[in-house]
């Protein structure tokens, strides 16, 4: 099973939303079968009346449900926790809506020539707190020459095949620091590329967290990281990739604003409460 099948946390809250539907038509159907179809009822004006109190409800909900699941964001969580050590990252992709690619690359150091690239040596392995994590590591051993005169350069990135509203990562980087940058559109429909600030070093030898939400109207599209050496081993890692996903129109509109769940149980408990309360006048 691959990833984008369960392995991780990917959809545990997509999972949810999609659930509500069922849930909500579930409820639906048990107010009209319990009205319409209760033998009880003698009379044949009380059956009418009882029917559309009924099929009120029935479209009250499905109302309800049709506004939650329209404003609605898809959200995932990915920690690689159930992935065997020692695969390569890019053979399950993609995860979720988000795509992990990992380069390597070595360069003369005089010309600046590339005289070797690699993108399947990023692998699943421990990370600095030893927890199952995309790893990506290089060294003078990768140099197809001299490595004295070559330098070896290796990057993680992350591109989203949706418009990204939030995302956030815990990134690591082994005695250098390095900076993570992320791209996206913004409201007026021109490409960015923002720093999320610095990682990693030799007083930092954990994974640092970012959070990173998208300008006011427009949306992230993916992330990378990189570092280089041309004496020593150099390590990436990234863990804990989290990811909201924003409507399909966000490239020509401004982010919808979402509904959150007590949003929608609070709407709920009022339609039917009011119309609890008009049933009960009609009966007086």
């Amino acid at each position: 099973m691959s990833i984008r099948e369960g392995r991780s946390n990917v959809g545990g809250r997509i999972n949810f939303l999609n659930g509500i539907s069922s849930v909500c038509f579930t409820m639906s159907t048990a107010f009209t079968s319990h009205r319409v179809l209760s033998p009880t009822k003698s009379s044949w004006h009380a059956s009418c009346s009882n029917s559309l109190r009924a099929n009120a409800r029935m479209k009250t909900w499905i109302c309800l449900c049709t506004l939650l699941l329209s404003q609605s964001v898809p959200a995932a969580l990915i920690d690689f926790n159930d992935i065997p050590v020692g695969t390569e990252v890019s053979s399950l992709n993609p995860y979720g809506a988000a795509v992990i690619g990992t380069r390597l690359w070595v360069t003369e150091r005089d010309m600046g020539t590339t005289v070797l690239e690699s993108f399947t040596r990023g692998v699943i392995g421990a990370g600095p707190n030893d927890s199952p994590s995309v790893v990506m590591e290089a060294g003078p051993q990768d140099a197809p020459g001299y490595w004295a005169s070559s330098q070896w350069n290796i990057e993680i990135a992350v591109s989203f095949q949706a418009p990204i509203s939030t995302f956030s990562v815990d990134a690591f980087s082994r005695t250098y620091s390095s900076q993570l940058f992320y791209t996206g559109v913004d409201e007026t429909g021109e490409a960015f590329t923002f720093s999320a600030g610095w990682l990693g070093g030799l007083v930092a030898p954990e994974f640092d967290h970012f959070d990173v939400v998208a300008p006011e109207g427009g949306y992230i599209t993916g992330f990378y990281f990189t570092q280089f050496e041309n004496v020593g081993t150099i390590v990436l890692a990234m863990d804990n990739l989290d990811y909201t996903t924003v409507s399909p129109n966000i490239a020509s509109a401004a982010v919808p604003e979402t509904i959150g769940l007590p949003t929608f149980v609070l709407t709920i408990c009022g339609v039917l409460f009011v119309h609890r309360r008009r049933m009960r006048v009609a009966r007086k």
